[in-house]
């Protein structure tokens, strides 16, 4: 999926000679291998790996690049969806969708280590 989305923002890059995404994606997904993140950015190029905190810290980085003035932690929101694997006394898996948006202090601390 990622290399199709990268292939496409490529393609409209060198047709067009212009970027008409304008964005860069962060796409997490799960298989046999566990966790992969990856970045996809407006010319059609894409990073393989990302851990998480890397890509926390490129998603703030970018507001911070985009946005003018002084950036404070009360006007970014970040909102993180995952699933939680538990196990029940009947050795049960359950998969639940959780969702958290991260509170001004983390969004503070992330700000800080720009």
């Amino acid at each position: 999926m990622v290399k199709e989305i990268a292939s496409i923002t490529q393609e409209f890059t060198q047709s067009g000679g212009v970027r008409p995404f304008g964005m860069s994606l962060l796409i997490a997904g799960f298989d046999d291998l566990g966790l992969s993140l990856y970045q996809v950015d407006p010319s059609g190029s894409y990073s393989e790996t990302m851990e998480f905190e890397d890509a926390l810290h490129t998603a703030i980085l970018t507001l911070k690049e985009g946005y003018e003035g002084a950036m404070a932690e009360s006007g970014i929101e970040i909102g993180i969806a995952y699933l939680e694997h538990t196990t029940t006394k009947e050795i049960d898996k359950i998969q639940q969708g959780r969702f958290k948006k991260l509170s001004e202090p983390e969004i503070k601390d992330n700000l800080a280590n720009l």
